[in-house]
């Protein structure tokens, strides 16, 4: 069972195409629950099997315990709707998990903009995918967390890393694609900055600190693998995971800074020339415009 919140479309069509996650889920026989209101969904969707509708929530967005309280499976995924996965490797790998001992397991996303081959893989605290071990996270929420909020997966990891329980990093396994939508970047390995005074925004919203999180990134599960067909967990030391998590909050501020430095370079270079509007080609690691 996959449980999402889904974005409001009137139609089937532009539905889909916006929440590609329930398409795939559908195609796949894998049952899916929306928390969505009536007038968020178009009518088609609710005739169409493996589907099923909760809208008895209070606020915008449900809780994590309001999904609770209407789940009866074990375990089941939450994941963000406009995600892209391979269903195979996600029913096996939920399969592995549900096997394990572990109480919650998550993977890092790989953002593109129009080929996934051309991916940037993000931090191990941008996170779109949970498995979750339902008795655990009933035994140890202690708060109101409402999926698809900003921090929300921060906060979960850090629930449960605090309440002794165990992670595993599924990245490895679970490949996570989400193609771009935000304005201000053309997605690659290296991002082309369109707008820095936008970019800058974002990631203060992002980089708020009012919450307190002590445990809240995937550097501090164990990492998920497989080998000739087999899934193992490479079990790390707690040193292991801090300097996990302090390299990789480098490399985003490494990357960050070179993007910028990237961005400014080739739009200088361009400056004289006649770019195409919205025409870009890959080049590297990264996209430059095209011009004539």
């Amino acid at each position: 069972m996959i449980l999402t919140t889904c974005r409001p479309q009137s139609d089937l069509v532009s539905f889909f195409r916006n929440n590609i996650l329930v398409k795939q889920a559908i195609n796949n026989g894998i049952a899916v629950c929306l928390y969505n209101q009536v007038d968020e969904l178009p009518d088609e969707i609710f005739g169409i099997p493996d589907v099923s509708v909760v809208t008895d929530y209070q606020g915008k967005r449900p809780s994590l315990n309001a999904m609770l309280q209407k789940t009866e499976s074990e375990h089941f995924i939450y994941a963000n709707s406009d995600i892209e996965l391979d269903m195979k490797q996600v029913k096996e790998t939920f399969t592995f998990f549900k096997s394990s001992n572990y109480d919650l397991g998550a993977a890092r996303r790989r953002d593109y903009q129009w080929n996934k081959s051309h991916y940037k893989i993000q931090s191990y605290e941008t996170l779109d995918i949970f498995f979750i071990k339902v008795n655990t996270l009933k035994a140890i929420l202690n708060t109101d967390l409402i999926p698809g909020t900003i921090k929300f997966d921060n906060l979960l990891i850090d629930l449960f890393l605090l309440g002794g329980k165990k992670v595993m990093d599924l990245t490895k396994v679970v490949m996570v694609y989400h193609r771009n939508h935000e304005q201000f970047k053309i997605n690659g390995y290296f991002n082309l900055i369109l707008n820095n005074t936008e970019q800058s925004s974002f990631q203060v919203i992002r980089n708020d600190t009012s919450k307190k999180i002590k445990f809240g990134s995937l550097a501090y599960g164990d990492q998920l693998i497989q080998v000739n067909g087999t899934y193992r967990t490479k079990r790390r030391s707690k040193l292991s995971k801090r300097f996990r998590y302090y390299w990789g909050r480098f490399k985003v501020k490494l990357y960050n800074k070179l993007e910028k430095l990237l961005s400014i370079l080739i739009w200088k270079f361009y400056d004289s020339r006649q770019v195409i509007e919205d025409n870009y080609r890959y080049f590297g690691l990264i996209y430059i415009p095209k011009s004539k």
